[in-house]
């Protein structure tokens, strides 16, 4: 830990016995007006003048009012040239701030606390910044300073401890005096937690390990951070976590904040999260991608039950073992009973449940309808009784359907995987959300969609044997993306209604059939639905020069790996495979 001495303005680095010291909690400026850590060993003239400098020395001149020698700035006291280093420092950042003497937490918007002021108080940029979290919750005595550097206000975990037993404040000595201190230290952090949405006993107890991961993530829903990464580096210490730092993956930083969160203690409040309504149906896992997601204030008063099942990441996803109700509206949905209650409940038993879509008939599951919040009933000895069902989510859902789906997709893609002829898009009509272009539908919730394309060999060793193929996508009255096949005398007949469709055709050489599969892309259902072939044994001594058409069942169960389309330029008006 690199330490800023007060006496001598320069860094001094410890691995142990580290002494008492002080440490800022502020807002960055622009990166040029901060002060780095190759600039502060040897500040130049110019490096005085910058911004940051300013409040680095007020909390130097602060540290060495309050008798401490050594002080801590993020700005100048982390190599940020060495990812080592910030990685190291990022982990440890939570401990820093719990173990420091004082923080100075500086609020360069906000002059000073006259009534007039606490608007601009409650509108702080402080109060709005993700890392500002952890700053505000570690520290056992944090003194609030205006643009003046006045201190404005003060929250000692130390000075309540002291003078509290189990909440109530010790009978003579000092007593009295510490209580009327206390009644304006309890007025401010009133304040305080009114602003940020964290109960003010968490300032004075600090114990962490009592409260829900949803309560935790709910003070974290409305803060901001430059980058996407840092909405889950920024919450390491509140959930006493470590993981190594990934700058460029960013969303997958969140889930794996998460995972590590279910490693040490197993928590259903993390799946208590809910999204905006969509215009679109999504499919989603059971972790969340934002802390955005929790904002809902149901989520602060919910916490875990003793859960006696355990679950594990697995490479098919988030394993567990939970309780399923079948929905009535559809089969392949049910209600995930959640291992939660609620502090309001006043000992009455509710239960808490997520909607849950099984995908397979293997076990896997993706959640559903997330914008409608959690359902909430009171428990049945019926529910009660319910035997947990293994089952599997994964997060990146990249899936081939052996069911037909009974939700709108956000978007369709045509694609195809031949592996013995090329064909030709020689025409094609669709509804208003078919794109011939692009070979994709994305259609809204109440269109009734599809999509017919006439397709032509290119290369056949018979020009007479040029066989035609009409494929048709559509949307069935049950919400089913369908795909069938035909085939076409003429391609004029694509929009005919007498054309007889199938699941399968076959020329004299070759099957031809389409496999429908789908993907999760960034919460969205994305189907994609590719044509496949394959050769007939012993084709040439079949004789016909037309071909034959076989009769399926819509449903595939057969697993049949998929790849996406790619479409070569139309210029040309062909599609090569």
């Amino acid at each position: 830990m690199q330490l800023i001495n007060v006496m001598t303005f320069g860094l001094e680095e410890f691995h142990k016995n580290i002494p008492e010291y002080a440490i800022l909690s502020h807002t960055w400026g622009h990166a040029k007006d901060e002060v780095s850590f190759q600039e502060i060993n040897n500040p130049s003239p110019e490096v005085r003048l910058k911004k940051g400098f300013r409040k680095i020395e007020l909390c130097v001149q602060q540290a060495q009012l309050d008798g401490l020698i050594y002080c801590w700035v993020d700005t100048c006291c982390i190599d940020k040239s060495s990812s080592a280093e910030l990685s190291e420092a990022i982990n440890s950042m939570f401990t820093w701030y719990r173990n420091s003497a004082v923080c100075y937490i500086y609020l360069d918007d906000v002059e000073g606390m006259a009534p007039e002021s606490l608007s601009a108080f409650r509108r702080s940029r402080w109060f709005t910044r993700g890392w500002t979290l952890q700053e505000l919750v570690a520290p056992q005595t944090r003194r609030f300073f205006d643009m003046h550097w006045s201190c404005i206000g003060e929250m000692s975990r130390t000075l309540n401890n002291k003078y509290r037993v189990n909440g109530f404040f010790r009978v003579g000595t000092e007593a009295d005096e510490i209580a009327n201190l206390s009644s304006t230290t309890t007025k401010f952090s009133s304040w305080v937690a009114e602003i940020t949405g964290i109960p003010d006993r968490v300032f004075y107890a600090g114990d962490l390990k009592s409260i829900s991961a949803a309560t935790k993530m709910s003070w974290a829903a409305k803060r901001e951070t430059t980058r996407i990464e840092d909405q889950a580096y920024c919450l390491l210490g509140l959930f006493d976590v470590n993981m190594p730092l990934l700058y460029g993956e960013g969303r997958d930083a969140f889930i794996r904040l998460q995972e590590e969160i279910l490693k040490k203690a197993p928590d259903h409040t993390l799946f208590t999260w809910g999204s905006t309504a969509s215009s679109t149906p999504t499919l989603s896992g059971l972790l969340s991608y934002s802390p955005k997601n929790f904002s809902s204030y149901g989520c602060r008063n919910l916490r875990p039950k003793r859960i006696g099942n355990p679950y594990e990441m697995t490479n098919k996803g988030l394993h567990l073992q939970i309780r399923l109700v079948e929905t009535m509206d559809d089969p392949d949905e049910f209600y995930a009973i959640l291992d939660v209650d609620n502090e309001t409940s006043m000992g009455q038993d509710y239960q808490y449940s997520i909607r849950l879509r099984r995908l397979d008939v293997w076990g896997q599951y993706a959640r559903v309808h997330t914008d409608t919040g959690l359902c909430c009933e009171r428990e049945s000895d019926m529910s009660a009784s319910i035997i947990p069902s293994h089952i599997y989510v994964q997060n990146c859902i990249n899936h081939v359907s052996p069911m037909n789906l009974t939700r709108n997709p956000s978007k369709l893609i045509l694609g195809c995987r031949m592996t013995s002829m090329s064909l030709a898009i020689i025409g094609t009509s669709g509804s208003a959300s078919w794109d011939p272009d692009t070979f994709s539908i994305c259609p809204p919730v109440s269109e009734n969609y599809y999509a017919r394309v006439a397709l032509q060999q290119t290369m056949t060793p018979d020009p007479s044997l040029t066989m035609t193929i009409g494929w048709r996508i559509q949307k069935d009255a049950s919400g089913n993306a369908l795909s069938h096949l035909a085939a076409l005398s003429d391609p004029n007949d694509l929009d005919n209604s007498h054309v007889a469709w199938w699941d399968v055709i076959s020329s004299r050489t070759h099957n031809y059939h389409s496999v429908l599969s789908y993907e999760i892309v960034n919460g969205e259902l994305v189907v994609e639905i590719t044509l496949h072939d394959q050769s007939i044994k012993g084709s040439m001594k079949y004789r016909s020069p037309f071909f034959h058409m076989r009769k399926k069942k819509t449903v595939y169960k057969k697993f049949v790996p998929t790849a996406k389309f790619h479409r070569v330029s139309r210029r040309d008006k062909r599609k090569e495979i």
